[in-house]
């Protein structure tokens, strides 16, 4: 008699943990649809910088910058780059640098367009003859 008293809590033991189970374990098993999905984005970096130095050695030898202006408005260029990549991380998005990376999903944007027209608009990015050169 003890032994079936035994085997009958057992059993009902062994039946509310698999309830439990079945009820508790969707919510850690699966992918919460509410997390927020990371986003990426990627800009060349290598080539914004290579367009400024080539515009501003432009305009040093057009004479319409000073070659002692050339610091200054490379730490502007570099400053207002760091805001705008500072800009997408407040946003949680993060940037990666197009030159580094091997492969990437097409739903992965590359923002060095937008980029690089945000630094000509503020002035930040100068704008010469080989700016061309330096895209990808």
């Amino acid at each position: 008699m003890e032994l079936l008293s035994n085997v009958a809590v057992t059993s009902v033991i062994a039946f509310l943990i698999a309830l439990a189970v079945m009820y508790f374990a969707p919510q850690f098993m699966t992918q919460n649809d509410t997390a927020p999905q990371q986003k990426f984005v990627l800009i060349n970096v290598d080539g914004l910088a290579r367009e400024q130095i080539l515009a501003l050695g432009d305009k040093v030898q057009s004479g319409e910058i000073d070659v002692q202006d050339m610091p200054k408005k490379s730490k502007q260029f570099s400053l207002a780059l760091m805001d705008l990549l500072k800009g997408y991380a407040q946003q949680n998005v993060i940037v990666l640098r197009a030159d580094t990376v091997v492969m990437a999903p097409a739903t992965i944007e590359d923002v060095t367009e937008n980029l690089r027209s945000e630094l000509v608009k503020s002035g930040a990015m100068q704008v010469g003859n080989a700016s061309s050169g330096g895209k990808k």
